[in-house]
């Protein structure tokens, strides 16, 4: 017990206070800030427009802006949590491979039945009002801000103050994966090699950017293949 107590005096005080305030904004986000939630709550469809924006809000409320604040509170400046362009020429190089190298495999998995019956999120969501698809996409563009720099961002950094690059890769990877249960199988196997590739180039570059980019990719294709438009 002694040698215990001994542990966790001697953690890096930022380490500790981000990634305790994670794990609580993780568990809160997983019980409350589910589009499941909102329609048990509300009686509504939990594929409608006002779930999939309170579970976008919520990625702010519970994820990032917590560590952000944590990170703050500890005297840390935000470029140093990846909140910058960091090296921009290997990061928009890996970006044109990655779509590139991703274009078949999404368009594919995006006829998955699974995937068919979870996206897009927004079943009403429309390419013939041009104004609502891109009003929509921006703002899952904002969750994705929220999600990579909440992991690939303040977190990862955060445990290189108490950790080696691989186990710090390992532990992000660890907590996105299992936050995609229950996702369909394709999104969680993808999500597990997503958080290596993604923690490796975070970590490369110096930025959560180039993986948001990366990531907002994804998301949007997902969408437009699933609504049968590519």
């Amino acid at each position: 017990m002694k040698k215990s107590l001994e542990y966790l005096r001697g953690i890096d005080r930022v380490a500790g206070w981000v990634l305790w305030i994670n794990l609580i904004g993780m568990t809160l986000y997983i019980l409350v800030g589910t589009r499941q939630f909102y329609a048990g709550m509300t009686g509504t469809n939990p594929h409608g427009l006002a779930a999939v924006g309170f579970h976008w809000a919520a990625s702010w409320v519970f994820l990032l802006l917590p560590v952000l604040i944590a990170w703050k509170a500890t005297g840390n400046r935000l470029l140093d949590a990846g909140l910058g362009l960091g090296d921009r020429r290997f990061g928009g190089l890996f970006v044109l491979v990655f779509i590139a190298a991703m274009a078949i495999p999404l368009y594919i998995g995006g006829h998955n039945p699974q995937m068919l019956a979870e996206y897009p999120l927004f079943k009403g969501l429309d390419i013939g009002h041009p104004a609502m698809f891109v009003a929509y996409e921006g703002m899952y563009f904002l969750y994705y801000v929220a999600w990579e720099g909440t992991f690939r961002g303040v977190v990862l950094f955060a445990s290189l103050r108490e950790m080696s690059a691989p186990a710090a890769i390992i532990y992000e990877t660890a907590v996105t994966t299992l936050l995609h249960y229950p996702k369909p199988q394709p999104e969680i196997l993808a999500a597990l090699a997503g958080g290596v590739v993604f923690g490796v180039v975070a970590l490369r570059t110096r930025s959560f950017i180039w993986p948001l980019l990366c990531h907002f990719f994804v998301g949007i294709v997902t969408d437009l293949v699933t609504m049968h438009v590519i």
